[in-house]
Protein backbone atom coordinates (compact mmCIF):
# COMPACT_ATOMS: atom_id res chain seq x y z
CA UNK A 1 0.00 0.00 0.00
CA UNK A 2 1.29 3.63 -1.01
CA UNK A 3 1.22 5.88 2.07
CA UNK A 4 -0.20 9.25 0.71
CA UNK A 5 -1.17 10.90 4.07
CA UNK A 6 0.78 13.94 5.63
CA UNK A 7 1.20 14.98 9.44
CA UNK A 8 0.95 18.61 10.13
CA UNK A 9 1.42 18.83 13.53
CA UNK A 10 0.60 22.10 15.47
CA UNK A 11 -1.68 22.61 12.29
CA UNK A 12 -4.27 24.68 13.78
CA UNK A 13 -1.83 27.52 14.31
CA UNK A 14 -1.38 30.59 12.21
CA UNK A 15 1.47 28.53 9.83
CA UNK A 16 -0.20 25.04 10.36
CA UNK A 17 -3.63 26.18 9.05
CA UNK A 18 -1.74 27.93 5.80
CA UNK A 19 0.81 24.95 5.26
CA UNK A 20 -2.28 22.57 5.49
CA UNK A 21 -4.52 24.40 3.56
CA UNK A 22 -1.56 24.48 0.56
CA UNK A 23 -0.07 20.83 0.94
CA UNK A 24 -4.68 20.02 0.43
CA UNK A 25 -4.45 22.13 -2.33
CA UNK A 26 -1.94 20.32 -3.86
CA UNK A 27 -3.29 17.42 -3.61
CA UNK A 28 -1.96 15.85 -0.33
CA UNK A 29 -4.31 13.79 2.23
CA UNK A 30 -3.85 15.59 5.32
CA UNK A 31 -3.87 15.28 9.33
CA UNK A 32 -3.57 17.36 11.58
CA UNK A 33 -2.25 17.37 15.30
CA UNK A 34 -3.43 19.96 17.53
CA UNK A 35 -4.30 20.72 21.27
CA UNK A 36 -6.41 23.05 20.59
CA UNK A 37 -4.77 25.39 22.91
CA UNK A 38 -5.42 28.75 20.99
CA UNK A 39 -9.15 27.54 21.14
CA UNK A 40 -10.83 29.22 18.35
CA UNK A 41 -13.64 27.11 17.10
CA UNK A 42 -14.01 28.51 13.87
CA UNK A 43 -10.36 26.87 13.08
CA UNK A 44 -11.20 23.51 14.61
CA UNK A 45 -14.90 23.24 12.45
CA UNK A 46 -13.00 24.46 9.09
CA UNK A 47 -10.21 21.64 9.78
CA UNK A 48 -12.86 18.64 10.49
CA UNK A 49 -14.31 19.42 7.84
CA UNK A 50 -11.29 19.56 5.85
CA UNK A 51 -8.74 17.49 7.04
CA UNK A 52 -8.16 14.21 9.35
CA UNK A 53 -7.70 15.29 13.07
CA UNK A 54 -6.51 14.11 16.28
CA UNK A 55 -6.68 16.20 19.32
CA UNK A 56 -4.43 15.32 21.64
CA UNK A 57 -1.43 16.33 23.81
CA UNK A 58 2.24 15.91 21.33
CA UNK A 59 3.65 15.07 24.74
CA UNK A 60 1.67 11.71 24.84
CA UNK A 61 3.06 8.87 23.04
CA UNK A 62 -0.46 7.33 22.34
CA UNK A 63 -1.54 10.40 20.81
CA UNK A 64 1.03 11.30 18.80
CA UNK A 65 1.51 7.13 17.76
CA UNK A 66 -2.20 7.39 16.70
CA UNK A 67 -1.41 10.91 14.63
CA UNK A 68 1.65 9.08 12.87
CA UNK A 69 -0.07 6.28 11.81
CA UNK A 70 0.20 5.71 7.90
CA UNK A 71 1.32 8.99 6.89
CA UNK A 72 4.33 9.40 4.36
CA UNK A 73 5.71 12.18 5.59
CA UNK A 74 6.01 14.78 8.63
CA UNK A 75 5.41 18.29 9.05
CA UNK A 76 6.37 19.40 12.53
CA UNK A 77 5.27 22.89 13.77
CA UNK A 78 3.39 21.91 17.12
CA UNK A 79 4.99 24.47 19.80
CA UNK A 80 4.15 27.19 22.12
CA UNK A 81 5.15 30.80 21.07
CA UNK A 82 4.39 33.99 21.34
CA UNK A 83 7.26 35.94 23.80
CA UNK A 84 4.05 36.02 26.72
CA UNK A 85 4.65 32.31 26.98
CA UNK A 86 8.12 32.17 27.61
CA UNK A 87 8.48 33.95 30.48
CA UNK A 88 4.85 32.76 32.16
CA UNK A 89 4.93 29.35 31.24
CA UNK A 90 8.67 27.76 30.19
CA UNK A 91 8.20 24.66 31.41
CA UNK A 92 5.32 23.52 28.77
CA UNK A 93 7.28 25.38 26.13
CA UNK A 94 10.04 23.43 26.77
CA UNK A 95 8.05 19.91 27.31
CA UNK A 96 5.95 20.41 24.46
CA UNK A 97 9.45 21.68 22.02
CA UNK A 98 12.04 18.68 22.91
CA UNK A 99 9.42 15.96 24.84
CA UNK A 100 6.84 16.16 21.93
CA UNK A 101 9.69 16.38 19.26
CA UNK A 102 11.13 13.21 20.69
CA UNK A 103 8.15 11.57 20.81
CA UNK A 104 7.37 12.12 17.52
CA UNK A 105 11.16 11.58 15.38
CA UNK A 106 10.88 8.19 17.32
CA UNK A 107 7.10 7.38 16.47
CA UNK A 108 8.19 8.56 12.90
CA UNK A 109 11.05 6.55 12.52
CA UNK A 110 9.69 2.93 14.72
CA UNK A 111 6.72 3.39 11.63
CA UNK A 112 9.03 3.82 8.62
CA UNK A 113 8.52 8.10 7.87
CA UNK A 114 11.18 8.52 5.19
CA UNK A 115 10.05 12.44 5.37
CA UNK A 116 10.71 14.69 7.98
CA UNK A 117 10.74 18.48 8.48
CA UNK A 118 10.97 20.55 11.51
CA UNK A 119 10.10 23.79 11.87
CA UNK A 120 12.63 25.91 14.12
CA UNK A 121 12.88 29.57 14.43
CA UNK A 122 15.51 32.51 14.10
CA UNK A 123 15.26 32.68 18.02
CA UNK A 124 17.65 30.00 17.76
CA UNK A 125 19.94 32.64 17.05
CA UNK A 126 19.03 34.87 19.69
CA UNK A 127 21.67 38.27 18.47
CA UNK A 128 23.54 36.97 15.67
CA UNK A 129 26.69 37.86 15.49
CA UNK A 130 26.69 38.55 11.47
CA UNK A 131 23.84 40.11 9.70
CA UNK A 132 22.25 39.02 7.29
CA UNK A 133 22.41 35.59 8.65
CA UNK A 134 23.04 32.58 6.92
CA UNK A 135 22.46 28.76 7.70
CA UNK A 136 26.53 28.22 9.05
CA UNK A 137 26.27 31.06 11.90
CA UNK A 138 26.37 29.47 15.25
CA UNK A 139 23.31 28.85 17.02
CA UNK A 140 23.50 30.76 20.69
CA UNK A 141 21.86 30.40 24.22
CA UNK A 142 23.10 33.16 26.55
CA UNK A 143 21.58 32.47 29.50
CA UNK A 144 20.10 29.20 30.98
CA UNK A 145 18.24 30.80 33.63
CA UNK A 146 16.42 33.53 31.43
CA UNK A 147 12.79 32.07 30.62
CA UNK A 148 13.05 34.34 27.94
CA UNK A 149 15.07 31.63 25.93
CA UNK A 150 12.75 28.71 27.04
CA UNK A 151 11.55 28.50 23.50
CA UNK A 152 15.31 29.55 21.58
CA UNK A 153 16.64 26.70 23.77
CA UNK A 154 13.81 23.76 22.83
CA UNK A 155 14.14 25.08 18.95
CA UNK A 156 17.53 24.17 19.36
CA UNK A 157 17.11 20.68 20.78
CA UNK A 158 14.47 19.79 18.34
CA UNK A 159 17.45 21.11 15.77
CA UNK A 160 19.78 18.64 17.15
CA UNK A 161 17.42 15.25 17.41
CA UNK A 162 16.23 16.01 14.09
CA UNK A 163 19.60 15.94 12.61
CA UNK A 164 20.65 13.08 14.38
CA UNK A 165 17.63 10.68 14.93
CA UNK A 166 17.11 10.98 11.34
CA UNK A 167 20.84 10.55 9.82
CA UNK A 168 20.56 7.35 8.95
CA UNK A 169 17.05 6.75 9.31
CA UNK A 170 14.84 8.76 6.70
CA UNK A 171 15.33 9.69 3.24
CA UNK A 172 15.24 13.26 3.94
CA UNK A 173 15.02 15.60 6.98
CA UNK A 174 14.79 19.40 6.36
CA UNK A 175 14.96 22.07 9.44
CA UNK A 176 13.60 25.61 8.43
CA UNK A 177 14.29 28.77 10.45
CA UNK A 178 11.19 31.29 9.46
CA UNK A 179 11.67 35.07 10.08
CA UNK A 180 8.77 36.70 11.36
CA UNK A 181 6.25 35.65 9.07
CA UNK A 182 2.82 37.32 9.21
CA UNK A 183 -0.74 37.64 7.52
CA UNK A 184 -4.65 37.47 8.03
CA UNK A 185 -5.70 35.57 10.94
CA UNK A 186 -2.49 35.36 12.55
CA UNK A 187 -3.47 35.94 15.85
CA UNK A 188 -2.03 38.62 18.13
CA UNK A 189 1.44 37.29 19.86
CA UNK A 190 3.40 39.02 16.50
CA UNK A 191 4.43 42.48 16.47
CA UNK A 192 2.60 43.29 13.66
CA UNK A 193 -1.09 42.81 15.50
CA UNK A 194 0.29 44.02 18.60
CA UNK A 195 1.47 47.48 17.22
CA UNK A 196 -2.05 47.85 15.50
CA UNK A 197 -4.09 47.00 18.55
CA UNK A 198 -2.39 49.44 20.37
CA UNK A 199 -2.75 52.29 17.63
CA UNK A 200 -5.97 51.09 17.29
CA UNK A 201 -6.61 51.03 21.11
CA UNK A 202 -5.38 54.73 21.27
CA UNK A 203 -7.56 56.16 19.01
CA UNK A 204 -10.41 54.63 20.16
CA UNK A 205 -9.38 56.32 23.83
CA UNK A 206 -8.82 59.54 21.82
CA UNK A 207 -11.18 59.79 19.09
CA UNK A 208 -10.72 63.71 18.97
CA UNK A 209 -7.12 63.75 19.15
CA UNK A 210 -5.19 64.82 15.71
CA UNK A 211 -2.19 62.87 16.42
CA UNK A 212 -2.64 59.71 19.27
CA UNK A 213 0.62 58.60 21.47
CA UNK A 214 1.69 54.85 21.85
CA UNK A 215 4.26 53.03 23.57
CA UNK A 216 7.15 51.70 21.14
CA UNK A 217 9.14 48.96 23.36
CA UNK A 218 12.70 50.56 23.51
CA UNK A 219 12.90 53.12 20.90
CA UNK A 220 11.81 51.12 17.80
CA UNK A 221 15.79 50.79 16.36
CA UNK A 222 15.21 47.28 16.71
CA UNK A 223 15.21 45.83 12.95
CA UNK A 224 13.57 42.41 11.36
CA UNK A 225 13.05 41.27 8.15
CA UNK A 226 8.98 40.36 7.62
CA UNK A 227 7.50 37.10 4.85
CA UNK A 228 4.22 37.51 4.29
CA UNK A 229 2.20 33.67 5.01
CA UNK A 230 1.69 32.92 0.87
CA UNK A 231 5.56 33.38 0.76
CA UNK A 232 6.88 31.50 3.47
CA UNK A 233 4.36 28.15 2.93
CA UNK A 234 5.86 28.31 -0.73
CA UNK A 235 9.11 28.75 0.91
CA UNK A 236 8.60 25.67 2.90
CA UNK A 237 6.95 23.15 0.87
CA UNK A 238 9.64 24.13 -2.18
CA UNK A 239 12.46 23.30 0.46
CA UNK A 240 10.64 19.96 1.66
CA UNK A 241 10.71 19.18 -2.19
CA UNK A 242 14.46 20.37 -3.51
CA UNK A 243 16.03 20.69 -0.41
CA UNK A 244 18.70 18.29 0.31
CA UNK A 245 18.77 15.97 3.69
CA UNK A 246 19.99 17.34 6.57
CA UNK A 247 20.33 20.42 5.59
CA UNK A 248 18.46 23.82 7.20
CA UNK A 249 17.12 26.47 5.25
CA UNK A 250 16.16 30.19 5.94
CA UNK A 251 12.45 31.28 4.82
CA UNK A 252 12.07 34.84 5.00
CA UNK A 253 12.94 37.90 3.29
CA UNK A 254 16.11 39.83 3.16
CA UNK A 255 14.73 43.77 3.07
CA UNK A 256 15.72 44.72 6.63
CA UNK A 257 13.31 47.17 8.76
CA UNK A 258 13.30 48.79 11.70
CA UNK A 259 10.22 48.47 14.11
CA UNK A 260 9.88 52.10 14.60
CA UNK A 261 9.63 52.32 10.87
CA UNK A 262 7.38 49.27 10.45
CA UNK A 263 4.92 50.90 13.35
CA UNK A 264 4.69 53.96 10.87
CA UNK A 265 3.53 51.87 8.27
CA UNK A 266 1.09 50.16 10.05
CA UNK A 267 -0.11 53.90 11.22
CA UNK A 268 -0.14 54.82 7.84
CA UNK A 269 -2.06 51.67 6.40
CA UNK A 270 -4.97 52.23 9.32
CA UNK A 271 -4.86 55.74 8.49
CA UNK A 272 -4.13 57.33 12.20
CA UNK A 273 -1.52 59.66 12.83
CA UNK A 274 0.36 58.49 15.57
CA UNK A 275 2.78 59.77 17.94
CA UNK A 276 5.36 56.35 19.19
CA UNK A 277 6.69 57.45 22.30
CA UNK A 278 9.89 55.36 23.54
CA UNK A 279 9.69 52.81 26.37
CA UNK A 280 11.51 49.73 27.96
CA UNK A 281 12.77 47.02 26.67
CA UNK A 282 12.64 43.25 27.97
CA UNK A 283 15.72 41.60 29.10
CA UNK A 284 17.01 39.31 26.07
CA UNK A 285 15.35 41.57 23.17
CA UNK A 286 17.40 41.45 20.31
CA UNK A 287 18.33 44.41 18.07
CA UNK A 288 18.64 42.77 14.66
CA UNK A 289 17.57 39.99 12.75
CA UNK A 290 17.61 39.49 9.13
CA UNK A 291 18.40 36.35 7.13
CA UNK A 292 20.81 35.41 4.12
CA UNK A 293 18.35 33.59 1.32
CA UNK A 294 20.64 32.90 -1.17
CA UNK A 295 20.50 28.19 -0.07
CA UNK A 296 16.81 28.76 -0.42
CA UNK A 297 17.02 31.30 -3.27
CA UNK A 298 19.87 28.48 -5.22
CA UNK A 299 16.14 26.08 -5.38
CA UNK A 300 14.08 28.95 -7.14
CA UNK A 301 12.78 30.47 -3.80
CA UNK A 302 11.63 34.24 -4.24
CA UNK A 303 9.10 36.27 -1.91
CA UNK A 304 6.48 37.82 -4.14
CA UNK A 305 4.40 40.06 -1.57
CA UNK A 306 5.78 43.30 -0.97
CA UNK A 307 5.91 44.49 2.84
CA UNK A 308 2.94 47.45 1.91
CA UNK A 309 0.59 45.13 0.25
CA UNK A 310 1.03 42.20 2.91
CA UNK A 311 0.48 44.93 5.66
CA UNK A 312 -2.47 45.85 4.08
CA UNK A 313 -4.26 42.47 3.89
CA UNK A 314 -2.76 41.52 7.68
CA UNK A 315 -4.32 44.38 9.02
CA UNK A 316 -7.61 43.67 7.77
CA UNK A 317 -8.12 41.29 9.69
CA UNK A 318 -7.20 43.10 12.97
CA UNK A 319 -9.34 46.09 12.22
CA UNK A 320 -12.48 43.12 11.72
CA UNK A 321 -10.99 41.73 15.13
CA UNK A 322 -11.07 45.35 16.68
CA UNK A 323 -14.64 46.36 15.75
CA UNK A 324 -16.39 43.41 17.05
CA UNK A 325 -14.69 43.91 20.59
Amino acid sequence: MVLSTVLVTGGLGFIGRSLAHELRMRGKTVRILDNQLRGNAKYLEAAEENYELVLGDIREREVVKKAVEGCSEIYHLAAINGTKNFYNIPRQVLEVGVIGTHLLLDESISQGIKKFLFMSSSEVYQTPKVVPTDESVGLYLPDAVNPRYSYGGSKIAGELMTMNYCRDAMEKAIVVRPHNVYGPNMGFDHVVPELAMKILQARKANPQAKTVDVPLEGNGAASRSFVFIDDFVNGTLLAMDKGEHLHTYHVGTDQEISILDLAKRIAKALEIDTNFVPSGLPSGGTMRRCPDISRLRSLGYEPQVELDRGLEMALNTVRDHFDQM
